[in-house]
């Protein structure tokens, strides 16, 4: 979620640690960030078993995660070890713990996420997006 490899979350879980491993679970990481992450994930596998998303998404939910909390806490995400990060997370997790807001914000996702692939992807959800690079680079560029 704080990383930006959301492409490599899905599948490549090896390169994924090996490109994170001195990244997290620092002593000087405040856990609000753990918690956060954890806790958005399970609201929006919440929002998928509800049927309140459409589950041509699902490829696409962590690339959500990263979205969604920049949509939700800004642009600029502060360093990981910094009092500043804990505000950040604070705006995350208070949309989280809301319901309303929580569905209103994955939906504002879902919508970027319809944009990105109309755009560039001549409107196919196709799950291999989601495993590359580009498609991350896009997110990016879009936002």
């Amino acid at each position: 979620m704080f990383l930006d490899q959301a492409h490599n979350a899905g599948r490549y879980r090896t390169k994924l640690y090996e490109n994170i491993e001195n990244k997290i679970f620092q002593s000087s990481h405040d856990p609000i960030g753990y918690y956060v992450s954890c806790y958005a994930f399970f609201q929006l596998n919440s929002l998928f078993r509800k049927n309140k998303l459409d589950s041509k998404y699902k490829p696409f939910k962590y690339h959500f995660l990263n979205i969604f909390r920049r949509q939700v806490s800004g642009l600029k995400q502060p360093d990981l070890n910094s009092k500043k990060f804990i505000k950040y997370c604070e705006k995350i997790e208070k949309v989280l713990t809301n319901d309303e807001h929580c569905l209103e914000a994955f939906i504002n996702t879902s919508n970027f996420i319809d944009q990105l692939i109309h755009e560039k992807y001549q409107g196919k959800y196709d799950r291999s997006f989601a495993k590359t690079v580009t498609f991350t680079k896009h997110i990016k560029e879009k936002l």
